[in-house]
């Protein structure tokens, strides 16, 4: 049997993308859409360009994320880390808490706290952001391997959040081996200590051409 994504049935999807991206605007009007699939079709065929106009409109604020076929705000990577800075003057890293998106009972491959932390910090390093995504229980609850990773992030990015929020990805390879943060004003440069990352620290070290002290948060 072969299906064709044409004539009846394209039309029937364009409807229901842009009635349900619609009903969502009036009812919620968020300030961030979050799309996915999109390599199912073609931009045409999406309506991409309408539905953000259609957004846009409503919302003129609103940010809309890669996957709507070339008319998003920012990159979405999925899964592994990029190796270099991204060409997207935005991107956001998508990652599962384990191996798998959503509640999975048979996943035990959860990351370690450690591990989290360090993507997060590689995020950071290259101006991007984490996304990270969690498997709540049918009961809405979350399991404990996965609230215990969430705290230890918490703590680390509250004590850290000088380094974190307001800043702009740091130092091109090179010049530093590891994480490094930059404030909005290029006043402060923040460094992170590979070694230390299990302990949560930000540490004096050494960076190449930089002869001064630097200070320890």
């Amino acid at each position: 049997m072969v299906f064709s994504f044409t004539g009846e049935y394209m039309h029937s999807t364009e409807l229901t993308n842009r009635g349900q991206t619609e009903e969502i605007g009036k009812n919620f009007n968020p300030d961030l859409y979050w799309f996915d699939g999109d390599w199912e079709q073609s931009a045409e065929k999406w309506k991409a360009k309408e539905i953000r106009k259609m957004i846009l409109d409503r919302n003129p604020s609103a940010i809309i994320n890669s996957r709507l076929q070339g008319y998003g705000d920012y990159a979405t990577p999925e899964q592994g880390l990029p190796v270099i800075r991204p060409r997207d003057k935005y991107w956001e890293l998508c990652m599962t808490i384990n191996d798998s998106w959503g509640y999975q009972p048979n996943d035990r491959e959860f990351k370690s706290p450690a591990k989290i932390i360090k993507i997060f910090a590689e995020c950071l390093s290259k101006g991007g952001n984490l996304l990270l995504d969690i498997g709540p229980k049918a009961d809405g609850s979350i399991p404990k391997e996965e609230v215990t990773v969430l705290k230890e992030l918490g703590k680390w990015t509250k004590k850290h959040s000088e380094a974190i929020y307001a800043t702009e990805g740091g130092l091109p390879a090179g010049f530093f081996y590891g994480p490094t943060t930059l404030s909005k004003d290029s006043t402060i440069l923040y460094l992170l200590d590979q070694q230390d990352i299990c302990c949560r620290e930000w540490n004096q070290t050494y960076l190449e051409g930089v002869s001064e002290t630097l200070l320890e948060q």
